[in-house]
């Protein structure tokens, strides 16, 4: 769980800026938290929350879990909840479920949910699913959808389809494509695939293999056997049944999962391969269980997979601290990185840039991205511009742009729109836009109307796209749209448009809102200095 921009920096440094910079009065809770965020020091951040800042609690929490200890971050979390920070209630919830706790943690879930958090909605329903709630589980997905939530739209579809309503699980499957939830995009590829293939389920798969997700690289080459092999099934169905390599089970598993989304169709298949050392087909078996949430049974046969040689099952399992022992998941991640799993780099810089460590970061970020993951070179790039050296991240994000990662052409455009040609800024955007990335469609069609390169420029209309935008949950557009208010001298119009991005994580859309506080929770440092300001009151 990221820290985002205000990580917190422990050791030497804290030391260092509590010695150099004492204040002469010791300020409250809220503003001790402020400053802390502010100074990146440890020790103020522990008094800040034993004075009762429930923010801080979180962060000390998080920092917990980050170090791979989810029995000492559980208190940290309960008390940030218990003094009223939802983000707290919900990672104390993520915590118990994991353990299985199911009870404790769909009451944390309930109170993030209240608060307004759609991942605590979405948490909720899943467990409320499980124990057999069905109803309330759909009404909340249902809502959780409508406020473009993406993973409630893909299990409204899985719902959908359990329940034979093919039409209706297309639709929350489209509509969780389309909001950036890439194994959305695979179903949706699956059941184009099982009515009239074209080249629309290539494309599909070939865009989530691009986004990190390797089953899609795998599906989409067994649907290729599979349409230039019209018998290749029943092949290896035989074979299988032969028990003679369990290659032949595995890649059955999965021929079997393209025509059936009935798990136990093809659970049976990479069994038989798993029992024979087949490290994939294990994986498989493991990420079945996962989505079930049978944590002690995916954790089991992830180690499996991962012992037997799957990288991308060490990256996963390493990747879930609350599963392991403190420590073990950070050297998962090692192992899996150095054995060429990009996934594994990626996780690696997260938890680097999470404790402040910036340059060590941008090298894992870097090695993601030399392995073919996309979502590295993004990061790389982000890295790389904020230590500006912008020419060496045009080239990082430039390759990546090339191999047709939608996300990477957004940062292309948005990294030369004060300087490039604009006709080639508009090509970086407009390719990104046609990968189905909302937010690169968002840019397109603002420089589009700032540049006057459609039709003039009419207020009227960029207020009404900025909106558009503003309410598929993109913070810049709500940035955007409140500024157009400015201008148009409708000062309450822009503060809801403020509370809008603010909404949807964006700490400066916050501050300008008058939400100090939350600003200051969301990393954003001029947030917090307005909140240490007020010593802690807005």
């Amino acid at each position: 769980m990221p820290l985002g921009k205000g990580a917190i920096l422990a050791g030497a440094l804290s030391a260092l800026f509590a010695a150099c910079s004492t204040p002469t009065s010791r300020p409250g809770p809220a503003a001790s938290f402020a400053l802390a965020l502010e100074r990146g020091d440890f020790t103020l951040l522990q008094e800040s929350c034993a004075a009762g800042e429930r923010a801080a609690c979180t962060r000390r929490g998080e920092l917990l879990l980050n170090q791979g200890d989810p029995r000492g971050a559980l208190p940290e979390f309960e008390k940030g909840c218990g003094h009223g920070d939802p983000r707290a209630c919900l990672q104390a919830g993520e915590v118990l479920f994991y353990q299985g706790a199911r009870p404790a943690a769909l009451r944390h879930f309930a109170v993030s949910c209240r608060a307004g958090l759609r991942r605590g909605c979405f948490l909720e329903a899943r467990v409320a699913l499980l124990a057999g709630e069905s109803r309330r589980a759909k009404v909340i997905l249902h809502a959780n959808c409508a406020g473009r939530h993406g993973e409630s739209c893909l299990w409204l579809g899985k719902l959908n389809e359990r329940a034979g309503d093919a039409a209706g699980a297309s639709r929350y499957y489209e509509s969780a494509c389309e909001k950036g939830v890439i194994s959305a995009c695979s179903e949706l590829a699956r059941r184009r695939l099982l009515g009239s293939p074209d080249a629309d389920v290539e494309a599909l798969f070939q865009h989530d293999c691009r986004s990190g997700l390797a089953l899609s690289c795998r599906s989409n080459r067994v649907q290729q056997k599979l349409q230039s092999d019209a018998k290749l099934y029943e092949r290896l169905r035989a074979d299988c049944r032969r028990d003679s390599f369990p290659e032949d089970c595995y890649e059955l598993g999965l021929a079997e999962r393209l025509r059936d989304p009935d798990l136990a169709v093809s659970r049976a298949s990479f069994e038989v391969a798993c029992r024979k050392a087949h490290g994939p087909s294990c994986w498989e078996l493991a990420c079945s269980d996962f989505s079930q949430d049978e944590f002690a049974s995916y954790a089991k046969l992830a180690a499996k997979a991962c012992q037997l040689g799957t990288l991308e099952a060490c990256a996963h399992l390493g990747s879930q601290p609350v599963l392991l022992p403190p420590g073990e998941s950070q050297e998962l991640l090692v192992k899996a990185c150095r054995g060429g799993e990009g996934s594994a780099c990626l996780a690696l810089g997260d938890r680097e840039f999470a404790a402040g460590r910036l340059g060590v970061a941008r090298e894992q970020f870097g090695r993601a991205c030399e392995l073919d993951d996309h979502r590295g070179c993004v990061r790389q790039g982000r890295a790389l511009i904020k230590e500006g050296r912008r020419e060496q991240a045009a080239l990082v994000l430039g390759i990546s742009c090339g191999s047709e990662h939608a996300e990477s052409c957004l940062e292309l455009g948005l990294l030369y729109k004060d300087g490039l040609d604009k006709g080639e800024v508009k090509n970086f955007l407009k390719k990104g836009c046609d990968r189905r990335s909302k937010e690169s469609c968002y840019w397109l069609s603002r420089v589009a109307m700032e540049w006057r390169l459609d039709p003039p420029e009419n207020p009227a209309v960029m207020r009404a796209a900025y909106r558009e935008f503003c309410d598929q949950g993109i913070a810049a557009a709500c940035m955007s749209l409140a500024r157009a208010f400015i201008e148009a001298q409708r000062s309450p119009e822009a503060i809801s448009a403020y509370e809008a991005g603010c909404a949807v994580g964006d700490g400066e859309a916050c501050r300008r809102a008058g939400k100090s506080r939350e600003a200051c929770d969301l990393g954003d440092i001029e947030g917090c200095r307005a909140l240490r300001a007020t010593g802690g009151r807005r």
